[in-house]
């Protein structure tokens, strides 16, 4: 019994880890699009601004 109870937790606390961490990539690539989008509109406008002086 006390066995089965310990391999249940560890389970559980392993799914919980695995959560955790999908969390944390979740939100590393919610950032790095962000940044990579807002870099990429910023490069946009400053093409423009030289397009629209020459």
């Amino acid at each position: 019994m006390e066995d089965s109870l310990n391999a249940s937790l560890n389970i559980d606390g392993y799914i919980d880890s695995l959560y955790l961490e999908n969390l944390k990539g979740v939100r590393y690539l919610l950032v790095y699009t962000y940044l990579e989008t807002f870099l990429e509109g910023k490069e946009d406008n400053e093409d423009r601004e030289k397009n629209n002086v020459n």
